[in-house]
């Protein structure tokens, strides 16, 4: 019994990861002001810039070639064909240029770690905290933040999703007992 408790954890664990990955890893555009691309070659190279011939992964397409300036940068980044990155568009001339890194296969495995790691620990309870975190970071991107964004007071908006995220990562977690309702009460 302690083994398909354990294997059905595991497996659980995996379809919410795995369905993460699906959700995310198949967006091509960021945000609006985001685009994805990976970096064809790089034409030339000076003490701080790159002229980089990249290709945009985005549903228009297309290839393009910019001038990447590091002369005001904290470090050197370095770009390399093969490279997927992140071009933003500066508002005021309407150039593009690299933002990041794309990062996601790497958080990605990150993501999974934490996930395998809570569930070694925690066993079944570990689901339940998963549940809750996803519902919180729920709470936080679909209704936290847009009522900021909109012109609600900070303060009231995080206090009401608090008192949205408090249940929501209670139950889950330790279940539905008189315990756990005097916790979210208190």
């Amino acid at each position: 019994i302690v083994k398909t408790k354990k294997l059905s954890t595991i497996l659980l664990g995996l379809i919410l990861v795995v369905s993460t990955y699906a959700l995310f890893s198949s967006e091509e555009k960021v945000d609006d002001s985001l685009q994805r691309a990976e970096i064809l070659r790089v034409l030339e190279t000076g003490e701080t810039t790159q002229v980089l011939e990249m290709e945009l992964l985005s549903d228009s397409g297309g290839v393009i070639t910019i001038e990447n300036d590091e002369s005001f940068s904290v470090y050197r980044r370095i770009f390399n064909p093969g490279d997927k990155v992140l071009l933003a568009t500066d508002e005021a001339t309407g150039t593009p240029y690299i933002s990041d890194y794309v990062r996601t296969p790497q958080l990605f495995i990150l993501f999974i770690i934490f996930i395998i790691v809570t569930l070694l620990i925690t066993g079944l309870q570990g689901i339940g905290a998963l549940i809750g975190m996803g519902l919180s970071f729920i709470v936080i991107f679909k209704i936290i933040l847009p009522l900021i964004l909109s012109g609600y007071p900070p303060l009231l908006a995080a206090i009401l999703g608090s008192m949205l995220i408090v249940p929501l990562t209670f139950y889950p977690a330790h279940g539905i007992n008189k315990k756990t309702n005097i916790a979210i009460v208190g």
